[in-house]
């Protein structure tokens, strides 16, 4: 059975798959500061397509503000 989400509470992350190597640390701070505020928010769903690259980056940085917060 498929999994319902709510639309005002969901986000979605797709990207690039090839990053260069000297933008991931401010890519990852950057999606840290966004994430941060999709959740003051109200966004608690975040998915991501686990492919290499952006989509990667974001579900990572979902874990770690998700870690740090609680």
């Amino acid at each position: 059975m498929m999994e319902k989400y709510n639309i005002e509470e969901t986000m979605a992350f797709t990207g690039h798959r090839l990053i260069e190597p000297g933008r991931v640390e401010d890519i990852k701070a950057q999606l840290r500061i966004k994430i941060k505020a999709l959740y003051a928010k109200g966004i608690r769903i975040y998915l991501s397509g686990m492919a290499l690259g952006f989509d990667m980056l974001a579900a990572e940085a979902v874990s770690y503000t998700h870690l740090r917060a609680h």
